[in-house]
């Protein structure tokens, strides 16, 4: 995963999507999840957005661990925090 956010580097992204080979998006999840940062309150706090639902709702929670495969993060945050060389997807 470290060779893909720093391949990603070079094109300046707001944000990176994480799946995996077998990950299945709902319907204009992105869409979705792009439009709930821009709610006034908390678009500044969000680093990260799982896309992952059992019910197909989509809301904001205070989280501090999540699955890769079907997260949204902020590029800045990516670059900083992820990922363990050793590691694969999840």
């Amino acid at each position: 995963m470290r060779v893909g956010v720093n391949y990603a580097s070079k094109y300046k992204p707001d944000w990176l999507l994480f799946l995996d080979d077998d990950t299945i998006l709902m319907n204009n999840a992105i869409k979705t999840a792009l439009n709930l940062t821009a709610l006034k309150p908390i678009k500044s706090r969000i680093g990260s957005i799982n896309l992952g639902s059992e019910n197909g709702s989509c809301s904001v929670e205070d989280t501090r661990y999540v699955m890769f495969s079907g997260l949204l993060i902020r590029f800045n945050i990516a670059s900083k925090v992820c990922c363990r060389d050793d590691f694969f997807l999840d």
